[in-house]
């Protein structure tokens, strides 16, 4: 998840303020999560792993 200014879906780069962005923060593994895309028609994805967790990494800094 980046900022909107770095965003870029082709590059699995999600914008953290995009539906499924806005859903995601809190989320742990094998949960699953619902969000309202713009198409309008309500999703439900499974998160399957993390790539990266700054936090889990001791990196707080923005």
């Amino acid at each position: 998840m980046v900022y909107p200014t770095n965003a870029d879906f082709a590059q699995g780069r999600l914008n953290v303020f995009s539906p499924v962005g806005l859903a995601l923060p809190g989320v742990k593994r094998g949960e699953r999560i619902r969000f309202t895309p713009p198409s309008g028609t309500e999703k439900v994805l499974k998160l399957d792993k993390i790539l990266f967790q700054p936090e889990a990494a001791d990196n707080f800094t923005l």
